[in-house]
């Protein structure tokens, strides 16, 4: 017998969300390669970006949806592909480790604060799990594709560093980030004042939000502190015309171009373990080289995606 495509989505919808029907209307909004996202996928989808960067609520009704919209695509994409190469649902103590993190991050205690803080946005620890779960077997995908074309010069840093003093006052950065994909259709120029437009009316986190390619976009961009020592000398010299609660004109970096802003400074006089430093720099650039290809990796499969609205 053959189901038309209209009645197994239906079907699809039924099943999947048998618990959330007593509750709302659930409707189809998209179909990605045979999988649906409903409406009540977005709405979750806002609840847990409002956990993580609660400042989007400043945001209006259709920009939060959009970034949910935007957001949820994403991770569904990034979910049919890395399960070409791991089995997802396994034990993994360094999820544990993550939630962990998160929830100290966000203020709580401990994990069961944190549980029932998850409660009141109809949200449970699971669902958590399974979102930073697709993110860290997607960064090892990465990882494995990318690693061979990593490229840092160990030799310049190793050097720099063993030029400096032991002991000497360093600062460091509470930084937020736009990366801006510098996409051949687009003018740059127009979508650079259309971000500075942005950050005007709804501030630099929500711009991050909406417009960064980065992952730090569902956090607001925000990046943390960063050690002046870790920084690329084009970005250092910026942030050093700039205060707190400025940001910087676009670097470009690689294909993008990526906005800084200063959330604060903090200077202490620190007993240098040059080899940890060493270690940490070169982290540093390996992380950030990986973002770059895993933007590039995502939109070749994006392109190659048949994503169906409805």
């Amino acid at each position: 017998m053959i189901i038309n495509r209209s009645i197994f989505y239906l079907l699809l919808v039924f099943c999947v969300n048998f618990n959330a029907l007593s509750k709302e209307n659930v409707h189809i909004v998209y179909e990605i390669e045979g999988e649906i996202i409903t409406n009540v996928d977005i709405k979750n989808e806002k609840n847990y970006l409002f956990i993580i960067n609660p400042q989007l609520k400043s945001l209006n009704e259709a920009q939060l949806k959009e970034i949910s919209k935007q957001s949820i695509i994403k991770e569904k994409i990034k979910k049919k592909e890395i399960i070409k190469y791991f089995k997802l649902d396994q034990t993994d103590l360094y999820l544990d480790e993550l939630i962990n993190n998160l929830y100290l991050k966000l203020g709580f205690e401990n994990e069961e604060s944190f549980k029932q803080y998850l409660s009141t946005f109809d949200l449970n620890l699971n669902n958590i799990t399974k979102k930073l779960e697709i993110e860290t077997f997607w960064n090892r995908l990465i990882f494995e594709k990318y690693k061979n074309q990593i490229n840092i010069n160990e030799g310049f840093i190793t050097n720099k560093m063993n030029t400096e003093k032991t002991k000497k006052s360093e600062k460091q950065y509470k930084l937020l980030e736009i990366v801006i994909e510098n996409k051949n259709n687009i003018n740059m120029d127009n979508e650079i004042e259309k971000i500075k437009k942005s950050i005007e009316e709804v501030g630099f986190k929500n711009t991050a939000s909406l417009y960064s390619v980065s992952e730090s976009s569902k956090l607001g961009g925000d990046i943390g502190w960063i050690n002046e020592s870790s920084l690329h000398i084009k970005i250092l010299k910026e942030l050093n015309n700039i205060k707190i609660g400025d940001f910087v004109k676009p670097i470009n970096i690689g294909k993008n171009y990526l906005i800084l802003k200063i959330e604060n400074i903090k200077s202490e006089i620190i007993e240098a373990d040059k080899k940890k430093k060493i270690e940490e720099i070169i982290q540093f650039e390996k992380n950030r080289q990986l973002e770059q290809f895993s933007n590039i990796y995502f939109n070749q499969i994006k392109i190659n995606t048949n994503i169906n609205e409805f």
